[in-house]
């Protein structure tokens, strides 16, 4: 009996999987295996490798990403390899290294120049320098999205409107609720503030989060409202506190 063996403040789950039970290891290591990024703090380069960054590929992003900037007409992508040798103790004597492969990825632009709104030739930027914040973003989290879209597999981001413009978040969004480019039925789970993501998706979709003030927190699913109808605005009701899960700023 877990209940019996585990600590009241220890976490459960990993306890009972450090204890070989069969249920929780494999509960575990499903949840070990999904991907999470977190907008507000993804890394300084894209995270690509060598599938990802093929012409196909490529393609894919740059459907999007003329989308935030209309002048952009290519990419080039140049991944290099280097090999990292590391001592594993300085009291071996055998001197035992480790070899870890690091890839470096240098991301190019290219742009359409115009002069006289009529296009006189194309211009080369190193994408990670030049590109708005918002661009950047967007070519960080598109090959996750594929990734997850090709697999049918369960992607989480968190802060998902981190950046972004409120339309690329509740186009890439509905990436995932469209049977044409979401053919294997894969998942996003995503945590937001965009009260624009609340239109256009069903309301068995939307889970709220509320914090109490032990700092205990709840959740609850849009569906679960009685007197909420498909025609609602849901996002003015959720400002308005009908849900919780707002600051309360009342009291100030």
């Amino acid at each position: 009996n877990m209940v019996s063996v585990v600590r009241e403040d220890a976490l459960c789950l990993a306890m009972a999987a450090m204890l070989n039970n069969p249920l929780a290891s494999m509960i575990l290591n499903e949840i070990m295996n999904y991907r999470v990024i977190n907008m507000a703090s993804v890394g300084n380069a894209p995270d690509f490798d060598e599938e990802n960054t093929n012409e196909e590929a490529i393609e894919r992003y740059l459907k999007y990403l003329k989308i935030a900037d209309p002048t952009l007409t290519n990419l080039k992508v140049d991944l290099e390899s280097k090999m990292d040798k590391h001592v594993l103790s300085e009291d071996d004597l055998e001197n035992k290294e480790l070899v870890i492969k690091n890839i470096h990825v240098s991301v190019q632009s290219l742009h359409a120049t115009y002069k006289d709104h009529k296009q006189v030739g194309e211009i080369e930027l190193p994408f990670l320098k030049y590109e708005s914040n918002g661009t950047i973003r967007m070519l960080r989290v598109l090959p996750a999205i594929f990734e997850a879209l090709d697999a049918g597999s369960t992607l989480f981001i968190d802060e998902i409107e981190n950046g972004l413009h409120p339309n690329l978040v509740k186009l890439l969004a509905g990436l995932f609720n469209s049977n044409e480019s979401n053919p294997h039925h894969a998942q996003l789970i995503c945590t937001t503030h965009d009260t624009l993501l609340l239109d256009g998706v069903r309301r068995d979709q939307v889970w709220f989060t509320d914090k109490n003030q032990y700092g205990e927190t709840s959740m609850c699913r849009l569906s679960d409202y009685p007197n909420v109808r498909s025609n609602d605005n849901i996002a003015a009701k959720y400002l308005q506190g009908v849900f919780g899960a707002i600051p309360d700023t009342q009291n100030l």
